[in-house]
């Protein structure tokens, strides 16, 4: 199966923790994605991006602006259309903001 990395960003910034009950449908959510085997990992992006970039044998390496805050998951989906459905219902749970979805090439097959 196609693997998806996703980038939510919500469209307010938290003002503290989530309340215990948006955990726990957070954690519904998950438990489902999980014995389904549709979520490969999830987590949190924290201040302190960069960049390396090399040319011509010249290695740069540039801090990147601060961004808002953001999470990632990959999913394990069958097609686009499921990927889009696990994007949706993501964002019933998380709330309002947005889920970038990037289709991940598969690895070649290990002899």
């Amino acid at each position: 199966m196609p693997h998806y990395l996703t980038i939510y960003t919500p469209a307010v910034p938290s003002s503290g923790p989530p309340s215990p009950e948006h955990l726990a449908e957070m954690g519904k959510l998950i438990e489902r994605m999980r014995s389904r085997d549709a979520l490969v990992t999830m987590g949190a992006m924290t201040p302190g991006s960069f960049k390396v970039r090399l040319v011509r044998g010249d290695y740069t390496v540039n801090d990147m602006p601060k961004t808002p805050e953001q999470g990632f998951a990959i999913l394990n989906a069958k097609d686009k259309a499921d990927a889009t459905q696990m994007a949706k219902e993501f964002l019933a749970v998380a709330g309002d903001g947005e889920s970038m979805v990037h289709p991940l090439m598969a690895q070649p097959p290990q002899s």
